[in-house]
This record gives C-alpha cells, sequence and structure tokens, in this order.
C-alpha cells in the first residue's frame, strides 16, 4: 500500500509543529529564567497606589496641576521607580513655575529610562530656558538639534535660532 504525497506533506508538517511547539513548553518549564513568565509581568500595581496615578494624569489633563502634584507625590512613595509618574510631576512642576523641581525631576528621567530621553532632555532644557540658565538650556537643544528624531531636532533648531 503506498501513501500519496499529498497526504504526507500535511502530517509532516504537523508532527514538526507538535515537536516545535512541546519543546518550546519543555524549555519554558525547565528554564524558569522569568524572561518570559514573570510574576512582576503578569501582576497589577495594587489598587490604591493605581487610582493616585490615575487620578493625577485624569487631574493634569484637566488642567489641576497643583492636585496632580499632590497625588503623584503619594504615589511615587510608594513606588519610587515609576519613571512615568515620575516624568509626570516634572511636567506638572514646569506648569506650576517650580522650574528648578522640573530639571531635578527630569535629571532623574533622563538618567532612569532611556525611552524618556529626548522627552526629558526637551523639556529640562525648556526649564533651564526659564530660569535664564541659558548655557545649560543651549546644550540641551544643541543635543536635540544633533538627534535623529525629527520633531525635536527641528523644535530645538528653532529655539537656538529665536532665544539661544
Amino acid at each position: 500500500m503506498s501513501v500519496s504525497r499529498s497526504f504526507l506533506y500535511p502530517v509532516v508538517i504537523i508532527l514538526i509543529l507538535a515537536c516545535g511547539i512541546g519543546y518550546a513548553w519543555w524549555y519554558a518549564q525547565s528554564h524558569d529564567d522569568g524572561v518570559l513568565f514573570s510574576d512582576k509581568a503578569l501582576s497589577a500595581p495594587p489598587v490604591e497606589t493605581s487610582s493616585y496615578y490615575q487620578e493625577a494624569v485624569d487631574a493634569y489633563q484637566s488642567g489641576a496641576f497643583m492636585e496632580a502634584i499632590e497625588l503623584l507625590e503619594s504615589h511615587l512613595a510608594a513606588h519610587p521607580d515609576h519613571v512615568d509618574a515620575t516624568f509626570l510631576m516634572g511636567l506638572c512642576c514646569l506648569e506650576t513655575g517650580d522650574e528648578l523641581r522640573a530639571i531635578e525631576l527630569m535629571d532623574e528621567v533622563r538618567i532612569n529610562d532611556p525611552g524618556y530621553y529626548l522627552d526629558a532632555t526637551w523639556y529640562r532644557g525648556l526649564a533651564c530656558l526659564k530660569t535664564d540658565q541659558t548655557e545649560q538650556a543651549r546644550r540641551m537643544m544643541d543635543e536635540l538639534s544633533s538627534c535623529e528624531d525629527s520633531f525635536y531636532r527641528a523644535k530645538a533648531q528653532i529655539i537656538l535660532d529665536r532665544f539661544l
């Protein structure tokens, strides 16, 4: 009895897929290095701290910057490494005229999260400009004017041309 090739190909493909899935399952079980399935990645933050942060975001979006700062301070007391909250706190400080604190917070963000680096550099530069730290502002804008991000490159060039 001969088996046709048109029947044999799907069987071989199914066997290969089953072996691959079995190997992936075995590897995940035997190499528990936490990269794919860590408890931290699967668990949500506690509800009360999430509500502080979410309320702060809502307050910021509605222009209630002082209220947002208070909520962020409560949130950051429990989660000091939450970079999103630190960045938002820096924005609120910039909006309320506390540029020196904004500069400190943006420095912290620049150091701790490469994903926020350009944003934090931009806002740090603006805070420096508002506090007459023109050399610091120029360094921030020079850095941004030579970066690959066209949005910040163009904005920084405008600041350099008009104000510095």
